[in-house]
């Protein structure tokens, strides 16, 4: 019996799944060097094809309706078969390998970037160390590897802890020399504080100086780490920042018996196996990790205040 036929063009899901990455029509234009009338266009070709409401609209941009976000999932599917297609096709040409790693801040830019720029030195692979504001997805594509703070989701990846990692309390010299060595636990939350602008905190993880106290004094906030470690090492305040990163500044550890345990993940498609370079760089990352665990974990015992759920 012939099969009914299928009026769909396979282009436009590219558009559909591009869409949903960046967001607005104009991100998602620029991506795909069009404009935002065929953008515009292509969508709602598609979604008169499919008879489904792909997108909606807020203040934000473009937002996957539920039948979209369904609908996606099969896009995203045969985006998954058509490039490993193309992997079998290059199989044994010697082509450089493009890469993009994303990560969260703290430990993409005060430890990745230098272990993986000494490592790719002599490697056939033009690398991307994409440092979002925001959890990365494998699943949308934005990476091809991911390290995040919280555990991923999503089907066809692959994902584990890379590594547990400790916070502690840290202050400039020039502050402790100005208002003398702390005294105890109670004798911090006196103090004027460094953290997050509050309603910018892209994950529940980094909402530490909340587990704290409710009721910390800020004389300092930003939307990111590296603004509060400049920050802290003028002397504005105390900051919490991971163990293996406050060295870098010059800070100093004050109340140690106050500490914060967190993880990162990894995660990756599936596929990973298929993809010898990618495969290489994931048990990279994993290696140094974990020969380095004593760098990112203090294993003392004293007042741990562990991540909320």
């Amino acid at each position: 019996m012939q099969e009914p036929h299928f009026d769909l063009n396979w282009d436009d899901l590219k558009f559909l799944l591009v869409l949903s990455r960046e967001g607005t029509l104009s991100a998602a234009a620029k991506t795909l060097d069009t404009s935002r009338v065929t953008v515009k266009s292509r969508i709602t070709n598609l979604e008169s094809t499919t008879g489904v409401r792909l997108f909606s609209q807020d203040k934000t941009g473009y937002v996957l309706t539920q039948e979209g976000r369904q609908f996606a999932e099969h896009a995203l599917e045969c985006e998954r078969h058509l490039r490993l297609a193309l992997l079998d096709n290059k199989k044994g040409a010697a082509q450089r390998m493009k890469m993009r790693i994303g990560v969260v801040e703290g430990i993409g830019n005060g430890y990745l970037a230098e272990k993986l720029s000494h490592w790719l030195k002599g490697q056939n692979i033009d690398f991307e160390l994409v440092s979002l504001p925001k959890q990365t997805r494998i699943t949308n594509r934005e990476a091809d590897i991911c390290v995040t703070l919280e555990e991923p989701e999503g089907e066809n990846i692959i994902k584990r802890i890379l590594t547990p990692y400790t916070l502690g309390i840290y202050a400039s010299e020039s502050y402790i020399e100005e208002f003398g060595p702390l005294k105890g636990s109670q004798d911090v939350l006196d103090h004027m504080w460094v953290g997050y602008v509050r309603d910018h905190i892209f994950s529940q993880r980094l909402n530490y100086h909340q587990e704290l106290s409710a009721n910390l004094n800020y004389s300092f906030r930003g939307t990111s780490m590296v603004s509060q470690l400049f920050a802290t090492s003028e002397g504005l305040g105390l900051g919490i920042f991971p163990i293996y990163l406050a060295g870098s500044f010059n800070l100093v550890r004050v109340c140690p018996e106050i500490s914060f345990d967190r993880q990162y993940w990894i995660s990756s498609s599936s596929d990973l196996h298929r993809f010898p370079g990618l495969m290489q760089v994931w048990k990279y990352l994993v290696e140094i990790c974990e020969r380095d665990r004593d760098l990112f974990y203090e294993g003392n015992e004293g007042l741990r205040v562990q991540a909320r759920a």
